[in-house]
């Protein structure tokens, strides 16, 4: 990691010369954790000769670091100690409300309602209009109505025959 730090900082630093502007150029860089592991970083000054690259691998025979050691497992805690229900203090009983008072009503006289008049007096108040004859009704066509045939009811032995319904010819 210090390797590819070393060609950023020149980068930065030649770019820092050419003022705020020419700094904000292109730097880009990669990872590739196949074996062997590279990084790869390159940057240019847009506007200049400046640019550069880099790539860093690890070696094939390089030892793997060292495992780091577990971690202690939490330490238990005892538990929560027993308090035992407390008691509630009783509470005095709500005193009684007092009843209420008894207001004098005092009388009062009834409202009048006034009568009405009798409606034969009223006659002569609302204005009469003559009456308005109807129109005579059309005189309306005759309908032939033909007589109809209703046959006799059948009787059925151990039954009584039922009377004639009302108003029908026998």
């Amino acid at each position: 990691m210090r390797k590819l730090a070393v060609p950023l900082g020149v980068l930065f630093a030649v770019g820092g010369s050419f003022g705020a502007h020419a700094l904000a150029s292109s730097v880009g860089g990669s990872v590739e954790s196949g074996p062997p592991a590279c990084a790869s970083a390159s940057g240019s000054v847009d506007g200049t000769p400046v640019a550069g690259s880099q790539s860093v691998c690890v070696p094939p025979d390089t030892p793997a670091p060292p495992s780091l050691p577990g971690l202690p497992g939490a330490p238990s805690l005892p538990g929560p100690p027993d308090l035992g229900t407390p008691s509630l203090p009783d509470l005095p009983s709500a005193p009684g409300l007092p009843g209420t008072p008894s207001l004098p009503t005092p009388d009062l006289p009834a409202p009048s309602v006034p009568t009405l008049p009798d409606p034969g007096t009223l006659a002569g108040l609302i204005p009469q209009l003559p009456p308005v004859p109807a129109p005579p009704l059309p005189e309306l066509p005759s309908v032939p109505v033909p007589p109809v045939q209703v046959p006799p009811t059948p009787e059925v032995p151990g039954l009584p025959s039922l009377p004639p319904p009302p108003g029908l010819p026998i």
